[in-house]
């Protein structure tokens, strides 16, 4: 008797099949159907969960091995197309015409994002094979591909990370490389695979100083205090970063790991920085609260004052100055909202948001003083 197969297909949903007649039957009718809604399902859920199935169960079968390979190079999703590529590797990782293909792909593919995940896939589970080693350094230099420099970089580090020479290389692609995403992962990965070493620490501090893109400087920062809290020279560079840097993102990110930041949602944790209690580091904060060109700066450092600084009341007292003389309304407005949440009860919060709902120059500041003021009332409640 025939199989009577019946699919229906959704958003998300699976593939129901419903059977009749022996089982052999029964599984080539499911594999046509899968087959089918690899093709042809418009979601890319339903054809990535159909070529799943197809590649755990008849992966041996030759006209599923095809599919699977033309879906990794030519599925227009390329979520699919990674996800086939990984699964081809994972499951042919002992095949030599599998190994060879991801060779190939690694080297040969035109679409970068085909050379970055063979290559990564070889470097993952085939890291003992002779060939795989150099291929990833050289792909690390020559790919003309930032985006698989970058990720041929996070592969190296990871898979070698004990061989000698890997640090001194990865120092080296940290300035050489003319993409910024290339030097970013190298600091990334310099901090979580070696922190604390010397000449790591000294290549993050330079790129801090010295790299011409904010990018690299603002991870740099980052990285700079959580992998080298206690090395000489980081603190002075982070505080020098806050006041000179030319971005403000970096700045700020330099006050953040110094002083702490504040949280924009309840409950409204202050996250202590690092030299929080070290002698000049709150008056650095009050400094670019009132100095910082930048409104983004100056909000972020009134609002770590009032987060951590909640029972200074020369704290209070700046609060409320700069919630009326900052020249950026956001800026005023975000002192509104930090005088409310660290001073609830404080009933000279409601009379200045009152005059402020007033006296504000532009119809945005008017209207956001009378929504902070509703939530004080609130508060007050």
């Amino acid at each position: 008797m025939r199989p009577a197969v019946g699919a229906v297909r959704g958003c998300g949903a699976a593939i129901i099949l419903m059977y009749v007649g022996d089982a052999d039957e029964a599984a080539h009718a499911r594999r046509d159907a899968l087959l089918e809604e690899a093709f042809l399902a418009e979601e890319p859920w339903d054809r990535r969960r159909a070529l799943s199935i197809l590649a755990r169960d008849w992966l041996a079968d030759p006209d599923v091995r095809e599919l699977l390979r033309e879906c990794a190079l030519g599925d227009p999703d390329g979520d699919v197309r990674d996800a086939m590529l990984e699964t081809i590797a994972h499951r042919g990782r002992a095949e030599p015409e599998t190994v060879e293909w991801l060779f190939a792909l690694a080297t040969g593919a035109d679409e970068r994002r085909l050379r970055r995940t063979a290559l990564v896939q070889l470097a993952q589970l085939r890291p003992a094979d002779p060939r795989v080693r150099p291929l990833v350094r050289v792909r690390a230099v020559d790919d003309p591909e930032g985006y698989v420099r970058r990720q041929a970089v996070a592969a190296y580090a990871s898979g070698w990370r004990d061989e000698p020479g890997t640090v001194s290389w990865l120092l080296e692609r940290g300035v050489a490389d003319p993409d910024h995403n290339v030097r970013r992962q190298v600091v990334n990965s310099l901090a979580r695979l070696w922190p604390g070493h010397p000449r790591a620490g000294a290549h993050v501090r330079g790129r801090v100083r010295e790299d011409g893109h904010s990018a690299v400087r603002h991870e740099a920062a980052y990285w700079l205090a959580h992998g080298w809290p206690d090395a000489p020279g980081t603190e002075a560079v982070l505080r020098r970063c806050a006041v000179a840097d030319p971005a403000d993102k970096v700045r700020r990110c330099a006050i953040d790991v110094l002083a702490g930041s504040a949280s924009h949602s309840p409950p409204y944790e202050y996250r202590p920085g690092l030299w929080r209690d070290r002698p000049g580091v709150v008056a650095l904060v009050r400094e670019r609260a009132l100095d910082d060109p930048s409104p983004l700066v100056r909000r972020a450092c009134l609002e770590t004052l009032a987060a951590g600084w909640t029972a200074d009341p020369q704290v209070r007292s700046m609060l409320r100055e700069r919630a009326v003389a900052d020249p950026d309304c956001a800026v005023r407005i975000g002192v509104w909202e930090a005088l409310v949440r660290r001073w609830p009860a404080d009933p000279s919060t409601v009379d200045l948001l009152r005059e402020r709902a007033a006296a504000e120059p532009t119809d945005l500041g008017r209207r956001n003083a009378l929504r902070v003021l509703a939530e004080a009332s609130g508060c007050a409640e």
